[in-house]
């Protein structure tokens, strides 16, 4: 097992593009991060890659853990900044081994109208069905007016809204 080193979240995010409000806002990935440092989950799930915050900040922070990220478009981010993350480019059609935490963040409505309605429904779905008991299920952006982001939120055990306050 790694020793554990105190994190900053500079430098959990060294080396990737700046936050500018189009991918997963800094609030709510605090909040993830944190769910994260308490858990410490050893095999973590992203649908919904963009430029990888999530993702190289999770390896970063649980560097025991395998992270997989699943986005269909290759945003162009920098595969080399943690040894942990394992990128498949594709749709979350399948499951590449059990884990324990998943963060779904996929599909409308930041995207292009190339990918389907329900996307993102579809893909809370199987996350829930597959996740290891006892592990933790998160969704970003289930407020609003998309497709089935109120039956995510109905669903939810715990719902928090995490979004910038107007």
């Amino acid at each position: 097992m790694t020793e554990r080193q105190p994190q900053t979240i500079d430098t959990l995010l060294a080396g990737l593009v700046p936050l500018d409000g189009t991918a997963t806002d800094f609030g709510s990935l605090l909040v993830l991060l944190c769910l994260l440092d308490y858990v410490q989950p050893r095999v973590i799930i992203e649908v919904g890659t963009y430029n990888a915050h999530f993702a190289v900040a999770a390896a970063r922070l649980c560097p025991d853990a395998r992270v997989h990220t699943f986005d269909p478009i290759d945003h162009g981010w920098d595969k080399t900044l943690a040894h942990n993350v394992l990128f498949h480019q594709c749709d979350f059609h399948f499951v590449p081994e059990p884990f324990d935490f998943a963060f779904v963040d996929s599909g409308p409505p930041f995207v292009e109208a190339r990918q389907e309605d329900g996307v993102r429904w579809r893909h809370w779905r199987m996350a829930c069905a597959n996740v290891s008991p006892g592990g933790l299920v998160v969704c970003h952006d289930t407020e609003g007016e998309w497709d089935h982001a109120a039956d995510i939120a109905a669903q939810m055990n715990v719902a928090a809204t995490l979004a910038r306050m107007q």
